[in-house]
């Protein structure tokens, strides 16, 4: 279900004037941190968008010299944004207890520690984007790395699930693959380290298998990643806090923290922070919750790097997207595509001299072909459906099962992988169906309905797949069908998204 139309569009000018005023700004006495949000008066948010500056103690102006000041307007491009100073607690991270549950398969939302030892939230399962190309686990750096070392993995990179309580031998699921790192701060700087964002993944020993769903939201998990606005509703699930929600407060923050160790770190560098303010009496993300995803109703938001812990506080997480992009990890949908064909190079002839070449050059071109063939806008069309069922729940289902069912994913590569893998977008077009394409389409998604009956709707198939065998691929993706239809409302555990994407409790709904 698409929500694309309603997404207010990004307050460019504040976001602009808060990357460009943010290192002048943080050079003055008490600020902490730099963003943009919504201008305060007298205690009441006012529907202009500016530039937010947090401090750790506001002081009058007269005790500051004027060069001391925040200044009224900052001017960016030729644009005047206004400025608000919002006294702020300094955040730390908050690796520490209290879920201790052991879950297998391994969810988001659960607990894991590293051999530091440090304890965090896994925040969900996305795919490696370096080779080998597999499933991961997404929490953050300083889960994984000593606290005064978080420029690198340390020597031992086991991780455990469940806490082990300082008694072994415990069960130990994986080990830290890639960290983003921190890094030293130039000379002179009142920071002992600086951050783009905080993350790492953890690669799973075989047989710990992951799970694509967050513990406590059910049928949500980062399947589209879209990054965050402003007084937007969110979600997010922690070890220590559970499920919480609250309300996206400021976008686009830098902001410097206190270490456990005293020191002082700068997060966010190139405003890739935001903050969520939790609701009055709901306490903000606590020990244990680092690590955990932040989520909306129609897509996951960011990850939880660092909180104010007070009751109706303040939440840090980072941007997922940017998250992604610097870590190098794709989305389980995305991600498994890659995994399809990585199943069918290895049987595959050609792949004897480099498999990983090979899956990149049919990975990139199934890209492209789906972003021009296997497209919702071809609306009516056997392609068009197909490509609203991959974006929707039928593909989160497909992504999951591939993963976690050995028998649906050899049902799926037996029947389209000798298709995924044709020399060209023009060659897969070409391509002529097989006589048991169909019989082995259905075999396949008979398996998946059996593990998500909720997912997968398959009554239009039997028309839609009549008679394809000699055809060719480009015939068969033009014929009419009726497409199901979407669910109306979004559901996520004890909640119920409005298509306004606001939350309140299912009792409440009409």
């Amino acid at each position: 279900m698409s929500h694309a139309s309603q997404k207010p569009e990004p307050p460019r000018a504040p976001l602009a004037a808060a990357r460009a005023h943010t290192a002048e700004l943080l050079r003055l006495p008490n600020v902490t941190g730099v963003g943009v949000a919504y201008k305060v008066v007298a205690g009441r948010r006012t529907e202009t968008v500016g530039v937010t500056v947090n401090v750790s103690r506001k002081e009058p102006p007269t005790h500051l010299s004027r060069l001391q000041r925040v200044p009224d307007e900052l001017t960016v491009n030729g644009e005047t944004v206004r400025t608000d100073v919002v006294e702020t607690a300094m955040p730390r991270f908050c690796a520490g207890p209290v879920d201790f549950a052991e879950y297998r398969p391994v969810p988001g939302g659960c607990m894991i520690e590293s051999m530091v030892p440090m304890l965090g939230t896994v925040a969900g399962v996305f795919y490696d984007r370096q080779w080998p190309y597999d499933a991961v686990l997404l929490t953050n750096n300083h889960v994984l790395c000593d606290p005064d070392r978080l420029f690198e993995l340390p020597p031992d990179t086991r991780v455990l699930q469940p806490w082990a309580g300082g008694v072994f031998p415990a069960e130990f699921i994986g080990r830290s693959r890639r960290i983003v790192p921190f890094y030293r701060a130039p000379l002179g700087s009142e920071n002992a380290f600086e951050c783009t964002v905080d993350a790492g993944i953890v690669a799973l020993d075989p047989p710990v298998r992951p799970q694509f769903s967050v513990l406590e939201i059910p049928g949500k998990h980062p399947f589209v990643v879209l990054p965050p606005s402003l007084g937007e509703r969110v979600l997010r699930r922690g070890i220590t806090t559970r499920l919480q929600s609250g309300t996206v407060e400021a976008i686009g923050v830098t902001q410097q923290m206190q270490s456990a160790t005293g020191k002082i770190v700068l997060l966010g560098v190139g405003n890739t922070l935001f903050q969520i303010r939790s609701d009055p009496g709901d306490p903000a993300a606590q020990e244990g919750d680092s690590g955990s995803i932040v989520l909306d109703s129609t897509a996951t938001r960011g990850l939880v790097g660092a909180t104010d812990f007070a009751l109706g506080g303040r939440t840090w997480a980072y941007d997922m997207l940017t998250v992604m992009a610097v870590l190098d990890i794709d989305t389980a949908c995305k991600g498994s595509k890659r995994d399809l064909i990585r199943r069918m190079a290895l049987t595959h002839p050609e792949t004897t001299a480099s498999l990983k070449s090979f899956v990149d050059m049919h990975t990139e071109k199934f890209e492209r072909f789906s972003a021009e063939y296997l497209t919702p806008r071809r609306e009516g069309t056997l392609a068009g459906t197909l490509g609203t069922l991959l974006e929707g729940a039928s593909g989160q289902a497909i992504a999951e099962a591939q993963l976690t069912d050995e028998d649906f994913a050899g049902l799926l590569t037996r029947t389209i992988g000798p298709w995924l893998v044709r020399p060209t977008a023009f060659d897969m077009l070409e391509y002529r169906l097989p006589d048991d394409f169909a019989p082995n389409l259905r075999a396949a998604f008979t398996r998946l309905s059996d593990l998500r009956p909720e997912a997968v709707d398959t009554h239009w198939w039997d028309d839609a797949f009549r008679d394809v065998g000699g055809r060719s691929m480009r015939e068969v993706l033009d014929r009419r069908v009726q497409a199901p239809a979407a669910p109306a409302t979004d559901r996520v555990g004890p909640y119920a998204w409005s298509s306004s994407g606001t939350v309140a409790s299912v009792s409440q709904q009409i």
